[in-house]
This record gives C-alpha cells, structure tokens and sequence, in this order.
C-alpha cells in the first residue's frame, strides 16, 4: 500500500527527471557548470566557481530574498618569484567577483483531467508521468531563449518581465560589448564598454531600409578574424578542450553561417588538417566549423533581429519561439545579432528548480497539472559602485511596471561576451 512518504519520494524522483531533461535538452547545457560549496576544516563556507560559461548557483543562501550572490573566480594577478628566491609563504590568495542575481518563479499548466478523485495521488502520479514530456519540451524551448536573451538583455525575462504582469520589472542593459560589420570593419555600437539604447540599435541594426544601411556587410572569413582580435583585446577567455585546445564560441544564424561557408577563404582553412582535427574534439559536438579560434554553432530560433519597438523576442511568448517575429520595412534587409562568449558568461541563480504542480477543483472532479520554476539569469558584468543601485535610473533600476530598456548608457566591465551583428 502507498504511504504519504513513498508518494512524497516517488515525486521527488520524477520532479528531478524533468528538471533535469528539460535542462539536458537547451543548446547551453553543454556550457553550464555548478558552484561547488563545501566548508573547510574551521567550518568556514568554500566556494569553486564552475568556470564553465553558465555558472550556476544552486544553493540559495539567504532565505526570504529574491536575489542571490554567484561567485566567479577572478584571475591570478601577483608577481612571482625568481631564482632561489624562498616561495613559502608567497600564496596569493583566491580572489572572487560576485555578481547579484535576481530569481523570480515563472509556471506553465499543461492540462486537465475530469473525473472521480478516489485514487487521487495514483491519478496525480500518472497525470506526471503523462504531462512530463510536453513540460520538458516546453520548458526547455524557453531556457534556451532565456539564455539567448539574457545575452542581448543583460536579465532573463522573468526578472525584465514589468510588475504589471508579476516580473520584478528589472531594467534591461543591451550588452555594452557589440559591434557591427560597417563596411567589412567591426565597429561598436555606441561607446565600446557601455550599455546600449533603443536608440543606438535603431540607427545601426534597425529594420527599416535606412537603418539597416549602417550595418551594410555580411558575414566573411575577413570579418571573424577582425572578431578573433576584438575577443583579446576585451581578454575574454578561451574554453579548453581536453586535449588542450582554446576556443570561443560564435553561435550564428543559418543564414550568416551558410554565407561564411562560401567564403574562399573559409572554404580553404576548413580543409586544412588542424581545423578538421578540432570538430572531432568532444567539447565541440554540434559545432558546424571552427575558424579563427571559434567553435561555430548555429541557432535559427535564439539569433534575433531587433524591432524597433524594444523587443529582440517580441512581446509574447509566441514570439519568443518564432524566429520569424520581426516584420521588415519595404527594403531592408535581415540583421541577425550573433552571441560570441567564453568562459564565464552567464550566472544562474536557482532557488528552487523545475518541479511538477497540481491544482485540484471543482470539489476533487477536476485536476490541472503544471510545472514551476524560480530562477534567475544575469550577464556577467560589472558596473560603478555608484551605478550598480536599485533606484530609479539606475541600472540595476527595478519595480517598472513595463519591461523597458535602462534609461541611459552604463559604463560596463564585460570580458567574458559580446554580440557582433551582420547583415544577411
């Protein structure tokens, strides 16, 4: 006979199963790691970034809050020491960044099922198991665009998301590193180092024929090895395969990287046997190429088009999924927003992670199930003291009661991603 607590077990097991798959099915699983805490032998709390380019943080420290701190390892800095010089003592201690993320629940009901309620937990049970593969697709369509936006937006949708519609109403911050191809030279959007305005995408990558006359190049061998130098220059580190090759990632839009593979000299570099060899490493499965020190990847649905209208993913969730959203001006061509990121992009904070519900109505004669999750997406950035505030204005502003764009330009410290935008 079933107990409470084998009920209460058997849920556990299958809530982690479809947390788990529908995380396993987003494109950024492959790039994600956790942060390890443990404590040390004086009891004190020990952390170890992942440094994966998604870190999640899946211990939410400080209940009662809807914000959580995820930590990144910063890099060595201190000198070393020459000759016979004594090295005891010299450690250089490990030095952390800690970015603030926001977590905010977001939840979709599947279906309902009419009846008698006698057998009500066996029924519930297997109304799991029947909803669980619809859920998993689902929430992991909008994971993966999730992460996508959080890339163009600087937070994930159900922070941005305004109050009116139960979102924190955070402020969206365009990411402060994107560049254009203007004439086959990469050149910045706005000031380089700084959030962008709805203003500045419009004059570069807007839709109508001449907005888009600005970024008037599509993408070419030429343009990803001027991309390779802008990746040193803003030190954006390189992941490492086992084997101990670095890359990049540039994930393009289909039609961007099928005009990269009629470049000559694309095509030349690709038959080369160091190139070849690279694409059989297992840290680039699903990798179409890889040129310049990027491992390329493409994605149809999460490389967007920006609007004019403050949207990259519309304003609905069906927009969201449907890389056909944006409607062109008579002229214009297609601008795709292509995301380029190494180590140490993204942070997750999960307070609670994606786990089944049910709601029973209509006096135990109606049953709907659902899933849930609470968490939060925020680009690694980082911002003047002065800046980095809650209030209005400001760019961590929040409580908007519509999802709009930070009301100026922030200067921003991002080495770990950027968006290169090219014309199709």
């Amino acid at each position: 006979m079933e107990t409470s607590q084998t009920w209460m077990a058997n849920v556990e097991i299958i809530n982690a199963s479809l947390a788990k798959e529908s995380w396993y099915n987003t494109f950024w699983a492959k790039f994600s790691g956790n942060v390890d805490l443990s404590n040390d032998e004086n009891g004190n709390t020990v952390y170890r970034p992942s440094g994966q380019p998604i870190n999640i943080m899946n211990q939410f420290i400080q209940q009662g809050r809807d914000n959580m701190l995820i930590p990144f390892l910063s890099d060595l800095t201190g000198s070393p020491v020459y000759g016979d010089t004594v090295l005891k003592g010299t450690g250089e201690d490990q030095s952390m960044k800690w970015l603030r993320t926001f977590v905010n629940q977001y939840r979709k009901a599947v279906m309902k099922k009419s009846g008698s309620m006698s057998e009500q937990r066996q029924k519930i049970y297997k109304l799991y198991e029947a909803a669980k593969p619809q859920l998993s697709r689902w929430f992991a369509k909008w994971e993966n665009q999730t992460v996508f936006q959080t890339f163009y937006e600087g937070v994930s949708p159900n922070l941005s998301t305004g109050t009116n519609s139960d979102g924190l109403g955070i402020v969206k911050r365009y990411h402060p590193n994107w560049w254009a191809n203007v004439g086959g030279v990469l050149t910045s959007i706005g000031t380089s180092g700084t959030t962008k305005t709805n203003a500045q995408l419009d004059t570069v990558i807007g839709k109508t024929a001449s907005d888009d006359a600005t970024c008037n190049t599509g993408m070419t061998a030429a343009i990803l090895h001027a991309l390779r130098v802008k990746c040193m220059e803003l030190r954006i580190p390189q992941m490492t395969t086992k084997q101990g090759h670095p890359f990049w990632c540039i994930v393009m839009h289909p039609a961007s990287a099928s005009a990269l593979m009629q470049d000559s000299t694309y095509k030349s570099a690709v038959q080369a046997a160091y190139t070849g060899k690279m694409l059989d490493e297992p840290e680039l499965i699903g990798a179409i190429g890889y040129f310049a020190g990027f491992a390329i990847y493409e994605d149809i649905v999460g490389i967007r088009e920006w609007d004019e209208a403050g949207y990259f993913f519309g304003a609905t969730t069906s927009a969201r999924l449907d890389p056909t959203a944006v409607t062109l001006a008579a002229g214009a061509d297609r601008i795709y927003n292509h995301v380029v990121f190494g180590k140490n992009a993204i942070g997750k904070g999960v307070a609670r992670d994606l786990h089944f519900t049910n709601e029973v109505d209509d006096h135990e004669n109606t049953i709907e199930i659902g899933g849930a999750v609470i968490n939060g997406y925020q680009r690694n950035e980082y911002f003047a003291e002065s800046d980095a505030t809650l209030g209005n204005g400001d760019a961590f502003e929040r409580n908007n009661a519509t999802a709009v764009e930070a009301d100026a330009g922030f200067a921003a410290e991002n080495t770990s991603s950027l968006i290169f935008s090219t014309y199709d």
